[in-house]
């Protein structure tokens, strides 16, 4: 869009020039001149407006595509711990195959209930 606005830059200068040409060729230069400039003021300020909500929105474009890939970074690391977890978590014997363990566990929760039931 930019771009397509910058190649009618030219045109609308070239419509300008011609009106400058215009005026000097019209023995009425004032009311020529007045109405080529009311004529082409508007369309001026109509491309510079676009122009610069074309520069605005290209400025916010290229801040989201900065964003983005800030965003796939972090999710890269993310996916990256994630992969890592799974591989620790499944090398891992499942805690009822070690009576040890299971026995531990049984006391520490017993402790804790007759711990509770004092308070109570």
């Amino acid at each position: 869009m930019q771009d397509d606005l910058e190649k009618n830059k030219p045109l609308l200068l070239s419509a300008e020039d011609s009106g400058h040409r215009l005026v000097e060729v019209c023995s009425e230069e004032v009311t020529v001149d007045s109405v080529v400039t009311t004529k082409l003021d508007p369309l001026q300020k109509a491309f510079e407006i676009l122009y610069a909500a074309v520069v605005d929105r290209l400025g916010q474009l290229q801040m989201r595509l900065v964003q983005s890939q800030e965003l796939d970074a972090s999710l890269a690391d993310v996916i990256r711990w994630l992969v890592e977890m799974e591989k620790t978590l499944s090398r891992q014997k499942p805690i009822a195959v070690q009576p040890v363990k299971v026995n531990r566990q049984k006391q520490d929760q017993e402790v804790r209930f007759d711990w509770l039931y004092c308070l109570l």
